[in-house]
């Protein structure tokens, strides 16, 4: 892919996991085309009504499945990456876009910064995520499997595991 694909790619997963809707469903399709359609082998049957049900896994406070990295990681471990978080935030310009405060260190915003530094170098997007969620993602993928109805987000997750180890 070249670099602005793996940028919308990226973009796009930022959306699926932040805004299910109908439009969410048709980026799953697109992500699909790009990706040799791994999520239909993987979750054949998403659709609106499905997508909007797996959101609900972490809207659930007791659901037990998290998107916010310092779920996964320990209380200084967390504020290290928070800080550094918040650093490379403000490099980006991003510190004064409130829709980012709340989100700090959720997948969806990872991935978001992701897909703007993929826009200069795939190199250092993959870098950036594999510092900032590498750790927590296989957790996060595993206790999304556990889950009834976890199928489609775990293979998102896996979808971007597959992206930071592509050489």
């Amino acid at each position: 892919m070249e670099t602005q694909d793996y940028s919308d790619w990226l973009q796009a997963l930022s959306e699926c996991f932040a805004l299910p809707d109908p439009q969410t469903v048709d980026l799953l399709q697109a992500i699909d085309a790009i990706q040799g359609s791994r999520l239909k082998a993987e979750y054949a049957g998403y659709s609106v009504e499905t997508v909007a049900a797996y959101r609900a896994l972490f809207e659930a406070s007791d659901s037990g499945v998290s998107l916010n990295m310092s779920d996964y990681l320990d209380g200084e471990q967390a504020a290290d990456k928070q800080q550094q978080l918040a650093q490379i935030c403000e490099k980006l310009g991003l510190s004064q876009d409130d829709e980012f405060e709340p989100m700090l260190g959720s997948l969806p915003e990872l991935l978001e910064i992701s897909a703007l530094l993929a826009q200069h170098d795939v190199a250092v997007a993959k870098g950036f995520l594999q510092h900032f969620a590498g750790d927590w993602l296989a957790s996060a993928a595993e206790a999304l499997r556990e889950r009834d109805g976890g199928a489609l987000y775990a293979a998102m997750i896996g979808q971007v595991q597959d992206f930071i180890q592509a050489g």
